[in-house]
């Protein structure tokens, strides 16, 4: 009935919907009242709202059933802004502190593909030498094997060659879509000879790859996953800084591959992914791990800040990284500036040759000749 009378025109002549006033005329159609409840707009800003928070909190006080609702839907808050600020992308302007935090949450550690520091006891008494992980490091341990037995030879030919203790960690980390292997090893020489059986300075190793892309049925865990190493973005040894291998091809390919959230240099993505990625993740699991072994060989927390130290001396940060170099001058520019300069300079002699015979026609001095040429050789 109500919508018939707002339809129907009025006595009056008025329009339909229309409402007469105290004087008979028409005040056309009244807008309806809102049920909707305003919202106080304080600048839209987070800090806004969360002293205004505080305020509240603080000022008025709450029965303990709703702050605990409260303390509830903070948590839930607090994991919401998390997620988003792991999914902002990096600049360099970004702070380094929401830097760490996002390669905190981007750089997931899936599972210990082999932990040779746990049963190294075992494995020690029963074989007497580990097998190193690599062929590197049987290089490098051959290497220092030789050294040793030279280092006995030279004081006995009779001495026993040191034992060699290798010990690895090798871990798979997932970035985006992309996935990394972190291996660190420890090969320590034992000398069996000595009365204490003590042990000679340790090597380290350390090798980042970038893992291939796994088969479609491959479990997330990483189960199944090929047996390929992969291509090598880092590797460092604790002997010889010089043979250090970098590869930065690789670097840009695999951020590339992990969503490309980085949009700094590729020695930046480098560093981070190294030291507040892989390394920090590493410790963080193994915190509890003594640092010693029983046997007086490198744990597990020691070879991990070792091998840590490394790569920060090795990947160069914003503040170490050398300027970039010029750009190259086109071939055809350098050869037109050589061909000027050449000119230039032929030009010059000749004006000086000139000069001298002008001063010797004249009857000038020889000094006086002499200081004329090369005025003209400096204006030419």
């Amino acid at each position: 009935l109500g919508a018939v009378v707002k339809l129907w025109p009025s006595r009056e002549g008025g329009s339909p919907g229309g409402r007469a006033g105290m004087d008979g005329s028409d005040v056309g159609p009244q807008p309806r009242p809102s049920r909707k409840r305003l919202r106080a707009n304080g600048g839209g800003d987070l800090d806004g709202v969360l002293e205004r928070l505080e305020e509240a909190l603080r000022n008025s006080p709450q029965p303990p059933g709703q702050l605990l609702v409260a303390a509830q839907r903070l948590q839930q808050l607090q994991a919401c802004v998390e997620r988003k600020l792991a999914c902002c992308r990096v600049d360099c302007l970004t702070p380094h502190e929401a830097i760490a935090f996002i390669y905190s949450k981007r750089v997931r550690l899936i599972k210990i593909a082999r932990n040779d520091f746990e049963d190294a006891s075992d494995d020690d008494g029963a074989t007497g030498a580990a097998a190193p992980a690599s062929a590197a490091g049987a290089a490098s341990a051959a290497a220092g094997a030789g050294a040793a037995s030279a280092g006995a030879g030279a004081t006995g030919g009779g001495a026993q060659v040191p034992t060699i203790r290798s010990r690895s960690l090798v871990a798979h980390f997932q970035v985006g879509r992309a996935r990394i292997s972190a291996a660190c090893r420890a090969d320590s020489l034992v000398d069996s000879a000595a009365p204490s059986g003590g042990s000679l300075p340790s090597r380290y190793v350390a090798e980042l790859r970038a893992l291939p892309q796994p088969a479609a049925g491959t479990a997330a865990n990483g189960e199944g996953a090929p047996t390929e190493r992969g291509q090598v973005l880092l590797k460092l040894h604790s002997w010889d800084q010089a043979l250090s291998v970098i590869e930065w091809p690789a670097w840009e390919a695999l951020r590339g591959r992990s969503g490309n959230f980085d949009r700094r240099p590729a020695a930046d993505f480098a560093r981070d992914i190294a030291l507040l990625g892989v390394f920090r993740e590493l410790r963080r699991k193994f915190a509890k791990e003594t640092s010693d072994s029983e046997d007086e060989a490198p744990g597990i927390f020691s070879t991990l800040s070792t091998c840590e130290m490394m790569a920060s001396a090795v990947l160069p940060s914003a503040t170490t990284r050398p300027p970039e170099p010029a750009p190259a001058t086109p071939p055809q520019e350098a050869n037109a500036a050589a061909a000027a300069a050449g000119a230039v300079s032929s030009a010059g002699v000749a004006g000086a040759g000139g000069a001298v015979a002008a001063g010797g026609a004249s009857g000038l001095p020889a000094a006086e000749a002499e200081a004329e040429s090369e005025a003209a050789v400096l204006v030419d």
